[in-house]
C-alpha cells in the first residue's frame, strides 16, 4: 500500500496543486465570463485558459528550475528590487488581498442562504479553521492532496454536472464579437493572481517532492514528477473553468442583475433547488479554505524568516496573518479587487518577462533580463497613465 501512494503522489500532488490554485478568484472569474460573454463563451474561455492556467503553471514549472528558491528568481531582477516585489506580491496573494478575498468570497455565498449570518463572526470563524489546519506546516500537501480536494471536486462536479443538463444548454445570443470576448476572458484570467500566487506555491510542492524523492539522482527527475503534478492540476483547472462559465452562461439570464460574489450562490438555487445551499456552500468553503490554507503557509513563513528573522513562532506568525486578513476581509469581496486589479495590470506584464528571461537563463545561459522587464513594466505604467 506505501508503494502504490509512493508512486501516485505525483497525482495526488496534481490535486493538491488544483486546490491550492482554486480559490475565491477562481470561482468568480469563470462564473463572470460565462456570464457576459454568454454565446461567445467558448472563446472567452480559450482567453481565460490562457492566463488564468497557462501562464501561472508556466510560472510554478520556471520555478522548479530554481528549486523552488523564490529569493533566488526574483533576485535576478536586482538585490533590492527582487526583495520589494516579493513584499509586495506576499502582501497582494496574502494578508492584503488573496486570503480575505477567499473569506469574503466564502461569506458572500454563505450569506445568500443565510442572511442573518453576520461578516465579522464568520471571518473570525474562518480564521480559526485557517490556524488549525497550517499550524502543522509540514501535512499541508498531504492534507490538500488526499483529503480535501476529493471532496471538493465531488461538490464541484455536482454543481457543473447539475447546471450544464438543468436548463436546455442553450446559450443567449449577445451582442458581443468572439474576439471581444477572448479580450474579456484574458483580462480576467490576470485577476485570479494565480502567476503571483505560482511562485510561492512552487516553494511548498517542490520541497515536498524532494522529501519524497531523497533518493533521486539529479533534481530533473523532481522536475519531471513535478510537470506530470502539473498537468493534473491545469486539466482539473481547465474542466472546472469550462463548465462554471458555460453553466453561468446558459443562466445568464436569470443571473443579469446578480453581483459577482453571489453568482455561485444563485446558480446553486436554480438548479439544486433545496439542495442547493450545502453543496454549495460547501464547495466555496473548501475552495476558499484549501486557497487560503497555502498563502497562509506561505505568508507566515516569510513574515517569520524575512521579517522578524525568526524572533517569532512559527504559530505567532500564522496568528498575524489571519488577523490581518479578517480586518481586510470588511471590505468585502468587490472593495479587495477594486483595490487589486490596478496593481495586477501593472505588474503581469513585467513578471511575465521576468518568467521568460529567467527560464532561458536557466536553460541557455541567458544573462539579459532587468532591461526588458523594468522596459515593459515603464511601457505599461506609462500606458495607463496616459
Amino acid at each position: 500500500m506505501e508503494l502504490i501512494l509512493s508512486k501516485s503522489r505525483w497525482f495526488f500532488s496534481g490535486l493538491a496543486m488544483f486546490s491550492m490554485f482554486f480559490g475565491a478568484g477562481n470561482i468568480i472569474f469563470p462564473l463572470m465570463v460565462g456570464q457576459v460573454a454568454q454565446g461567445s463563451v467558448i472563446y472567452a474561455l480559450l482567453g481565460l485558459f490562457v492566463t488564468a492556467i497557462l501562464i501561472p503553471f508556466s510560472g510554478l514549472i520556471a520555478m522548479t528550475l530554481f528549486q523552488g528558491d523564490y529569493e533566488a528568481f526574483f533576485s535576478r531582477m536586482g538585490k533590492v528590487p527582487g526583495k520589494i516585489l516579493i513584499w509586495l506580491i506576499l502582501g497582494l496573494i496574502g494578508p492584503f488581498g488573496g486570503i480575505p478575498r477567499c473569506i469574503s468570497l466564502t461569506y458572500a455565498t454563505f450569506n445568500v442562504y443565510f442572511p442573518d449570518l453576520k461578516l465579522v463572526v464568520f471571518s473570525c470563524l474562518f480564521a480559526g479553521a485557517l490556524f488549525l489546519a497550517t499550524v502543522r506546516k509540514r501535512r499541508i500537501i498531504d492534507l490538500l492532496g488526499y483529503l480535501f480536494t476529493p471532496v471538493l471536486l465531488f461538490f464541484l462536479f455536482v454543481i457543473v454536472f447539475k447546471g450544464m443538463t438543468s436548463n436546455g444548454f442553450s446559450l443567449r445570443v449577445f451582442p458581443m464579437t468572439d474576439m471581444a470576448a477572448l479580450s474579456y476572458g484574458l483580462k480576467e484570467g490576470y485577476n485570479t493572481m494565480d502567476l503571483l500566487a505560482s511562485f510561492f506555491f512552487a516553494s511548498i510542492v517542490f520541497q515536498r517532492f524532494k522529501q519524497n524523492r531523497e533518493g533521486a539522482t539529479s533534481n530533473s527527475e523532481i522536475v519531471l514528477e513535478f510537470v506530470k503534478a502539473s498537468i493534473v492540476g491545469a486539466t482539473l483547472l481547465a474542466l472546472v473553468y469550462g463548465g462554471f462559465a458555460i453553466t453561468s452562461a446558459v443562466f445568464s439570464k436569470e443571473l443579469i442583475h446578480c453581483q459577482p460574489d453571489h453568482l455561485l450562490g444563485e446558480i446553486g438555487k436554480l438548479v439544486l433547488g433545496s439542495y442547493g445551499g450545502f453543496v454549495v456552500s460547501m464547495a466555496v468553503l473548501l475552495s476558499c479554505l484549501t486557497t487560503a490554507i497555502a498563502l497562509t503557509t506561505i505568508s507566515a513563513d516569510f513574515i517569520r524568516d524575512q521579517v522578524f528573522k525568526n524572533r517569532i513562532r512559527y504559530q505567532t506568525s500564522i496568528l498575524l496573518v489571519v488577523g490581518i486578513s479578517v480586518i481586510v476581509s470588511s471590505l468585502q469581496f468587490s472593495g479587495i479587487v477594486k483595490i487589486l486589479a490596478p496593481v495586477l495590470q501593472v505588474c503581469y506584464p513585467s513578471l511575465l518577462a521576468l518568467c521568460l528571461f529567467n527560464v532561458l537563463h536557466q536553460l541557455y545561459g541567458v544573462k539579459l533580463v532587468k532591461l526588458p522587464v523594468y522596459f515593459i513594466l515603464v511601457l505599461v505604467i506609462i500606458g495607463q497613465l496616459i
